[in-house]
Protein backbone atom coordinates (compact mmCIF):
# COMPACT_ATOMS: atom_id res chain seq x y z
CA UNK A 1 0.00 0.00 0.00
CA UNK A 2 1.68 3.19 -0.68
CA UNK A 3 1.44 5.33 2.91
CA UNK A 4 3.15 8.21 0.86
CA UNK A 5 -0.01 8.59 -1.43
CA UNK A 6 -2.36 8.41 0.84
CA UNK A 7 -0.49 11.12 3.08
CA UNK A 8 -0.38 13.50 -0.03
CA UNK A 9 -4.35 13.18 -0.65
CA UNK A 10 -4.92 13.99 3.22
CA UNK A 11 -2.76 17.20 3.74
CA UNK A 12 -2.50 18.66 0.26
CA UNK A 13 -5.67 20.28 0.57
CA UNK A 14 -5.27 21.68 4.21
CA UNK A 15 -2.16 23.65 3.39
CA UNK A 16 -1.62 26.80 1.52
CA UNK A 17 2.21 26.26 0.41
CA UNK A 18 2.29 22.85 -1.38
CA UNK A 19 5.94 24.00 -2.85
CA UNK A 20 7.12 23.60 0.70
CA UNK A 21 5.48 20.61 1.78
CA UNK A 22 7.41 17.42 2.41
CA UNK A 23 6.17 14.31 2.78
CA UNK A 24 8.68 11.46 3.45
CA UNK A 25 9.34 8.37 4.27
CA UNK A 26 11.70 7.36 7.15
CA UNK A 27 14.12 3.88 7.20
CA UNK A 28 13.24 1.89 9.74
CA UNK A 29 15.21 -1.10 10.98
CA UNK A 30 11.91 -2.84 10.95
CA UNK A 31 10.20 -4.41 7.69
CA UNK A 32 6.75 -3.92 8.95
CA UNK A 33 7.10 -0.44 10.07
CA UNK A 34 6.59 2.46 7.91
CA UNK A 35 7.78 5.85 9.47
CA UNK A 36 6.31 8.90 7.59
CA UNK A 37 7.39 12.19 8.10
CA UNK A 38 5.45 15.65 7.40
CA UNK A 39 7.65 18.97 7.18
CA UNK A 40 6.12 22.23 6.22
CA UNK A 41 6.21 26.09 7.32
CA UNK A 42 4.97 26.74 10.67
CA UNK A 43 1.49 28.10 9.41
CA UNK A 44 1.00 24.99 7.38
CA UNK A 45 2.03 22.46 10.19
CA UNK A 46 -0.41 24.31 12.33
CA UNK A 47 -3.04 23.84 10.05
CA UNK A 48 -1.74 19.72 9.80
CA UNK A 49 -2.05 19.44 13.60
CA UNK A 50 -5.11 20.94 13.86
CA UNK A 51 -6.93 22.13 17.21
CA UNK A 52 -5.70 20.30 20.76
CA UNK A 53 -4.31 17.79 17.39
CA UNK A 54 -7.93 16.48 16.03
CA UNK A 55 -6.69 16.82 12.15
CA UNK A 56 -3.40 15.10 12.97
CA UNK A 57 -4.88 12.25 15.08
CA UNK A 58 -7.37 11.62 12.25
CA UNK A 59 -5.02 11.41 9.53
CA UNK A 60 -2.54 8.92 11.89
CA UNK A 61 -6.30 6.81 12.69
CA UNK A 62 -6.52 7.00 8.66
CA UNK A 63 -3.35 5.41 7.88
CA UNK A 64 -3.25 2.76 10.51
CA UNK A 65 -6.19 1.42 9.30
CA UNK A 66 -4.56 1.22 5.77
CA UNK A 67 -1.45 -0.35 7.43
CA UNK A 68 -3.76 -2.89 9.13
CA UNK A 69 -4.90 -4.10 5.89
CA UNK A 70 -0.98 -4.53 4.52
CA UNK A 71 -0.65 -6.17 8.02
CA UNK A 72 2.61 -3.33 8.93
CA UNK A 73 2.41 -0.48 11.65
CA UNK A 74 3.00 3.18 11.04
CA UNK A 75 3.28 6.16 12.59
CA UNK A 76 3.49 9.73 11.58
CA UNK A 77 5.88 12.38 12.83
CA UNK A 78 5.17 16.58 11.98
CA UNK A 79 8.11 19.29 11.85
CA UNK A 80 7.77 22.78 11.18
CA UNK A 81 10.67 24.74 9.55
CA UNK A 82 10.62 28.57 9.50
CA UNK A 83 13.56 30.43 7.47
CA UNK A 84 12.33 33.46 9.69
CA UNK A 85 13.11 31.41 13.06
CA UNK A 86 16.89 30.69 11.93
CA UNK A 87 17.50 34.44 10.87
CA UNK A 88 16.43 35.39 13.85
CA UNK A 89 18.97 33.32 15.78
CA UNK A 90 21.58 34.06 13.46
CA UNK A 91 20.79 37.89 14.45
CA UNK A 92 20.94 37.09 18.25
CA UNK A 93 23.72 35.19 18.57
CA UNK A 94 25.96 38.15 16.27
CA UNK A 95 24.28 40.36 18.42
CA UNK A 96 25.17 38.84 21.67
CA UNK A 97 28.84 38.32 20.64
CA UNK A 98 29.38 41.79 19.64
CA UNK A 99 27.72 42.75 23.22
CA UNK A 100 30.57 40.71 24.91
Amino acid sequence: MDFLAITHSLVDGLVDDKDNLIIREVPSDRPNVCNILIAGSDEDVRKIIGKKGNVINSIREILIIAAKLSHKHVSVKVESFSDDKEENKEQNSEEIKEEQ
